[in-house]
């Protein structure tokens, strides 16, 4: 529980760090799995799609300390370089996080695949506690070095900010009492989580270039944390349109007041927002429902850009629901304009 002290320190307002950064142009991106070798970007002919969506694991990157392996993500800089699109990157820690984090004693959170929607049940996933001090050390350290692969890049949209989640969102694994109990052994709490993001987003804006946008993908850590809220508040305050706001989980049904796409409308009039989509043809077809509702939502929200799944972009017969996206997108940035 909060004191009445602490909530009253962390909604004070806060001096802007950082100048506005200019608003992008956006668009669809084409969203590729985890580390895809990106031997088929054929979609990227396609004259509605703006860029192209990348992510890549902390632990395939930095093997070992202070040794990176960047050729996956020049190869992506490569591609859209040579069909003139935009990046969009991400790095993954949490339960990306290389093995010898915990080699040098980081503390671990272990947990079952069970408590996502796309591992196999019985997996068995390590994430670091992250709000550890050796950890957060170590991930600056390497925001440091990915900040200065990316420095001369001028065709990067955004860079996704992750680190205190278990992958790209602020979500933390929470379903199983095992796994609760862990995070309680832990000491989790909002005086926890909080420091820690606003320390991950001031890393992010000191490392990355200052043309491009940082994206939060708005997540829960633990059951009625106010986390999200006041990291959201803190980073609208101090870095108005240098911090983009983003939903990972657009899809057509969704309650009238859902908090995560209020908070996003309102931050639309500040800063540049959008989703990701919560699956494919492939992947929760069913539970994403039909696209054109989902994607008139994300239009509803003042999106500026959508990350749609390879797969429905090579699917023939949502053509024209893309389009419909494009058109929208297009319309918001004029709008903007």
């Amino acid at each position: 529980m909060y004191s009445f002290l602490f909530i009253c320190a962390l909604m004070l307002p806060v001096a802007n760090a950082a100048s506005p950064t200019p608003r992008a142009e956006g668009g669809i991106f084409s969203l590729h799995p985890r580390n895809d070798p990106l031997n088929d970007t054929s979609e990227l002919d396609l004259p509605y799609v703006a860029g192209l969506s990348v992510r890549f694991g902390w632990t395939d990157i930095e093997r070992s300390p202070g040794q990176y392996d960047w050729n996956l993500l020049e190869k992506a800089h490569q591609i859209a370089v040579q069909q003139g699109k935009l990046l969009i990157v991400r790095i993954i820690a949490g339960s990306a996080s290389p093995g010898w984090l915990y080699a040098q004693g980081v503390p671990t959170v272990t947990f079952r695949g069970s408590e996502t929607n796309w591992m196999s049940a019985d997996a068995v996933v390590n994430m670091p506690v992250p709000w550890n001090e050796k950890y957060l050390q170590s991930w600056e350290k390497f925001l440091g070095a990915f900040g200065r692969e990316i420095a001369g890049w001028a065709d990067v949209y955004c860079v996704q900010m992750t680190g205190g989640g278990f992958i790209d969102e602020m979500h933390l694994p929470k379903k199983s009492p095992d796994t609760i109990r862990q995070w309680n052994e832990a000491g989790i709490s909002d005086e926890k989580i909080f420091p820690m993001w606003k320390r991950i987003v001031q890393a992010y804006n000191k490392s990355m270039p200052a043309r491009v946008g940082l994206v939060l993908d708005l997540g829960i850590p633990f059951a009625r944390s106010r986390s999200p809220e006041l990291v959201y508040q803190y980073a609208l305050d101090t870095y108005p349109g240098r911090v983009w706001f983003q939903q990972n989980g657009l899809k057509a049904e969704r309650a009238p007041e859902a908090k995560f796409p209020a908070m996003i409308r309102a931050a639309s009039g500040k800063t540049t927002v959008g989703y990701q989509m919560l699956g494919s043809v492939n992947f929760l077809d069913a539970q994403t429902g039909d696209r054109k509702m989902a994607f008139e939502n994300a239009i509803g929200d003042n999106s500026s850009y959508v990350e749609v799944y390879k797969a429905d972009l090579a699917e023939p017969r949502l053509k024209g629901d893309m389009i419909f996206l494009a058109d929208g997108l297009l319309h918001h940035k004029h709008h903007l304009q």
